[in-house]
């Protein structure tokens, strides 16, 4: 196959998970600009300096499948802790991904009453 992401696996640690979303923080509000017109190119940038820091072949595919999981365990965690009668959970990386999602609508929806 011709794809050289198939078949790339890069095992995230810690440390590389906070690097990762430090140059995700530093780089997204690029994104829609002449130097980076969309996400698939915020992730080649991502995977780029992750592999001159990291010494390890990451890939786009890698980083745009963490951020994806990341995003997903951040919206559990949202919704657990908002619900009554449910033990409170912990998400290593919510401070972060709070500084980085903010109030978007579909992590915290805004709440109507009739």
């Amino acid at each position: 196959m011709e794809n050289e992401d198939v078949g790339d696996f890069f095992k995230w640690s810690h440390n590389s998970t906070l690097m990762f979303l430090d140059l995700y923080k530093e780089h997204r509000k690029q994104v829609g600009t002449l130097e980076m017109k969309n996400i698939k190119q915020l992730f080649e940038k991502i995977s780029k300096e992750l592999k001159y820091k990291l010494k390890q072949n990451i890939t786009p595919s890698n980083c745009q499948n963490r951020w994806k999981h990341l995003e997903r365990m951040y919206k559990k965690y949202v919704d657990n802790n908002n619900k009554i009668g449910r033990g409170r959970k912990s998400f290593e990386y919510a401070e972060v991904m709070g500084e980085i999602l903010g109030k978007k609508k579909n992590i915290h929806p805004v709440i109507l009453s009739r």
